[in-house]
């Protein structure tokens, strides 16, 4: 989704980022991966865990362009699809991602089992989106501690 796009159907609004709002997301992304990567958390819970690191990275590549997401139906599809816009991250990266919302939504009203593959492979792919973040963000000229 074309950034434009979510200021035109509501899905955002102009906001200019505030310096701590970096810190504050890359801490809840660190601290979403860690309790991913607890392998005493039941796999649902570290796929979650994970699936919240990916969208943070998301909310904050849009925080970066200057854009605040408001809670409408589909919002964390239009965070998720903006990360081509905002990171340049391949298509099939965000279909994956899309994939794990569904995923992650369904096991509210419909659990289904998480192997710990499944679990497994949305850490190494949220990890590598943080990693793709911090990047992004250097390349930005935003300081990162």
């Amino acid at each position: 989704m074309k950034l434009e796009d979510l200021l035109l159907n509501g899905a955002a609004v102009s906001e200019p980022l505030r310096e701590i709002e970096v810190t504050l997301f890359r801490n809840a992304i660190a601290e979403r991966l860690a309790d991913a990567k607890n392998k005493t958390n039941h796999n649902p819970s570290r796929l979650d865990n994970a699936y919240t690191a990916i969208l943070n990275c998301a909310l904050l590549s849009l925080r970066v362009e200057g854009l605040r997401t408001k809670a409408v139906q589909g919002h964390h599809r239009y965070i998720i699809e903006s990360l081509a816009e905002t990171m340049g991250i391949p298509a099939g990266d965000i279909d994956y991602f899309l994939d794990l919302s569904r995923t992650r939504g369904q096991d509210i009203y419909q659990p289904q089992p998480v192997t710990d593959e499944d679990a497994e492979e949305a850490i190494e792919a949220a990890t590598e989106l943080a990693r793709k973040l911090d990047r992004w963000l250097e390349g930005r000229g935003i300081r990162i501690a």
